[in-house]
């Protein structure tokens, strides 16, 4: 289903998505954002273009981890300005959090593309404490409007 003015193309995001995510190929989530500006905001304005690679977690019997389950590139400006609003809007990572749903490991790798900057990857937890980082800044997803931004990502790589 398209969302926003979606386009998808699978082959060609697939072909950027990995296959298959060595879920412990980084101490953090994702290799910190290259893109200078994303050290004050999650997701800087103006990106032309969104990759989002979505892989499985643990909960998937016939698939082994780190698996892509979907992905879908787009290209429509407005759509990837909006959803650079909702990440935008997520609150930031409390100092202490006392305890977290359990999680199985599933996540979103959003790679928002700029035309005279650097690429800012982003890794969202689909699950469990639903941390949203671009490999400096740290944000949460538990309660709207993150919940619905998972919801869109998602549906967009379903």
């Amino acid at each position: 289903m398209k969302s926003l003015g979606a386009e998808s193309h699978p082959s060609t995001a697939a072909t950027f998505c990995h296959a298959r995510m060595d879920v412990g190929a980084y101490p953090e989530p994702v290799p910190p954002s290259r893109n200078l500006r994303a050290r004050t905001v999650l997701v800087p304005r103006g990106a032309n273009s969104l990759l989002l690679c979505r892989y499985l977690g643990v909960n998937h019997p016939l698939q082994v981890v780190g698996t892509l389950a979907g992905s879908r590139t787009i290209r429509a400006v407005s759509t990837t300005a909006g959803l650079t609003r909702q990440f935008n809007a997520l609150p930031q990572v409390p100092r202490f959090i006392h305890g977290c749903p359990a999680g199985d490991g599933s996540f979103i790798l959003a790679f928002f593309r700029y035309r005279a900057a650097p690429t800012d990857p982003v890794r969202v937890d689909i699950d469990g404490c639903r941390t949203v980082t671009n490999g400096l800044l740290k944000r949460r997803a538990v309660f709207p409007p993150g919940v619905h931004l998972i919801a869109e990502l998602r549906q967009l790589t379903a």
